[in-house]
């Protein structure tokens, strides 16, 4: 660790990867673990060197735009090994991700243009990769938004310790974001995976059906359902919304919302037993933070959803994580008024 609080990476990337296989044959030592957790904590300062370049560019930018981080949590990694066999950990490239959530499209566009274009040399891994723009390509899941992927690359003497770590960029509007969460909302509700593609049928395609009438009646663009009329699709997913309930129960999940008191780092723990109450922990820097990252997931193992997150301000961090606040009022109400206007024939936002 630096004096700064910002660990190095301590593992050679053959050893990292070599940790990575035993962790998924679960046939992993003590320090097969310790090499996990040492790179996940190692990526907290490249998430710090794009959140400036994001926020630096927002700055250039002078519009309305909201950035967070997010540590990858320690369960998930295990269950990304665990799903794609071909998954390495050193290659895992969403361990440090950083978020910008936009108004439209439009700024969505211009602003990435204009954070793509500078100086940095950060190699952007999937550059002529198109299937990671899921706005012209939706996953069918219905999941919309942009994903960058960048390997560091940092000239100092000192960044340099940190080269070949890798960072993903999602680049989502505020309707596209407002689905996402809604899903990860309903998976911490009821224990489902609807965002890995492993929930009822029924439930995957209430979100299918939902993120396409918010694609048609916010952003004039088709999404995963192309080919589906309009009248057919207000029908299919009033259908299923009054055989599932998931419009009400996620009109009636808004937690307390806790205050976030002053801390640049935040630690949620969504509590998933009882009341499902959130718990909000801040943290002045990095370090501790991590330690006590890694202490709460083995001590509420199976108990809570517990995320490390870090907004320049408290709005900012709601607005970027959503689900673990329980607040899905921005999809529920996209949803519902893009039904009522896609009654309308033809007509959009």
């Amino acid at each position: 660790m630096t004096s700064t609080g910002w660990v190095e990476p301590k593992f050679s990337k053959s050893r990292v990867s070599k940790a990575g296989k035993r962790i998924r044959t679960e046939s992993a030592t003590n320090e097969d673990w310790e090499v996990l957790e040492n790179w996940r904590r190692a990526h907290a300062y490249v998430l710090n060197t794009f959140q400036m370049r994001l926020r630096s560019t927002r700055n250039r930018f002078k519009g309305n735009v909201q950035v967070a981080q997010r540590h990858k949590r320690l369960p998930t990694i295990v269950d990304k090994l665990t799903r794609e066999s071909g998954m390495l950990l050193d290659r895992m490239h969403d361990i440090a991700g950083c978020r910008a959530i936009f108004p439209d499209i439009k700024s969505l566009i211009r602003f990435r243009k204009l954070f793509l274009n500078t100086r940095a040399k950060h190699r952007h891994i999937n550059a002529s990769d198109h299937r990671y723009d899921y706005i012209a390509n939706p996953k069918a899941s219905g999941y919309r938004g942009i994903h960058d992927v960048f390997e560091t690359f940092l000239e100092s003497e000192n960044g340099s310790k940190w080269n070949g770590l890798r960072v993903e960029v999602q680049f989502r509007t505020r309707a596209q974001h407002a689905w996402a969460t809604a899903v990860e909302t309903v998976d911490l509700l009821n224990g489902e995976r609807a965002k890995f593609g492993e929930a009822n049928p029924k439930l995957q395609r209430f979100f299918a059906v939902a993120s396409e009438l918010i694609a048609r009646g916010y952003e004039g663009r088709p999404g995963p359902l192309p080919d589906m009329q309009n009248e057919a699709l207000v029908q299919e997913f009033s259908s299923l919304d009054k055989e599932l309930g998931i419009m009400e129960r996620l009109t009636n999940a808004v937690s307390k919302n806790p205050p976030i008191k002053k801390g640049k780092n935040v630690i949620l723990i969504f509590h998933l037993h009882g009341d499902q109450e959130l718990e909000v922990r801040p943290y002045d820097s990095i370090a501790p933070a991590q330690e006590a990252y890694a202490r709460l997931e083995k001590e509420l193992e199976g108990k809570a959803d517990i995320v490390l997150v870090k907004a320049e301000h408290a709005d900012d961090l709601k607005r970027a994580f959503q689900n673990y606040f329980t607040d899905a009022k921005d999809f529920v109400s996209l949803v519902t008024n893009a039904a009522r206007r896609l009654q309308v024939k033809g007509e959009s936002v």
